[in-house]
């Protein structure tokens, strides 16, 4: 799995024009090495978990770096309209941001003190890429007690940078982890009794906020597993 998702990230990676100025993505001899010790029983738990499990690296930049490669990917996706060629050269904006999710980028970027435009490091995780619809037995709870129930047995789950690079591994493999859902980024900080999430509608990505005290019967949640290097 590892090695399939090590050469998935590096098609997708094509897209942040990585050059001498970043940190250079680490071998895949580093990453096999690195991801075999600190992969233990309980993180084979979660992951033995995941309805579809996949591998992916998450180079630390900035958020409109991560914005930029993203609108490409959606933009250029001819699954979302017959007529769009897969193009690059994206100038319209596919992937939207409300004023909320704008402030969950920049909280990260402090949180990890990023600033410029370079890759600064990288990361590794394992995260859960179900698609479609899902209707479990508690969808009709308030949002924060089904993240306190899912973190109970599989951790923070998924966190921005990592759900920004599940979405554009989905699209490189024409689909989208969320038509159909919502994905709640349970690995971020709630902030003014919100959390971030994200969706697809009509062919374009969102990035809004969650408010916590209410229901969202159509929340989906995603297991993590990760690290660093």
């Amino acid at each position: 799995m590892v090695e399939a998702g090590y050469k998935n990230v590096e098609f997708v990676l094509d897209e942040f024009d990585i050059d001498n100025n970043d940190l250079a993505m680490p071998s895949l001899d580093v990453v096999t090495k690195v991801v075999s010790h600190a992969i233990g029983g309980n993180e084979l738990d979660v992951i033995s978990c995941m309805q579809r499990p996949v591998f992916l690296l998450i180079p630390i930049a900035s958020g409109i770096r991560y914005l930029e490669a993203l609108n490409k990917w959606v933009g250029s996706q001819q699954i979302f309209s017959d007529s769009k060629s897969i193009d690059s050269d994206v100038e319209e904006s596919y992937v939207f941001v409300s004023d909320w999710g704008q402030g969950a980028i920049d909280r990260l970027e402090k949180r990890n003190n990023i600033s410029g435009g370079k890759i600064v490091g990288w990361r590794w995780a394992f995260v859960d890429s179900v698609t479609g619809a899902d209707k479990p037995s508690d969808a009709d709870d308030v949002l924060i007690n089904r993240i306190e129930t899912f973190k109970k047995t599989n951790g923070d789950g998924i966190a921005l940078y990592e759900y920004m690079m599940l979405v554009m591994l989905s699209l490189k493999n024409g689909d989208t982890v969320d038509q159909h859902t919502w994905t709640v980024m349970t690995g971020e900080p709630t902030y003014n009794d919100s959390v971030l999430g994200g969706y697809f509608d009509s062919g374009y990505a969102y990035l809004q906020m969650s408010i916590v005290g209410v229901p969202y019967p159509a929340a989906r949640f995603r297991s993590m597993v990760s690290g660093s290097f």
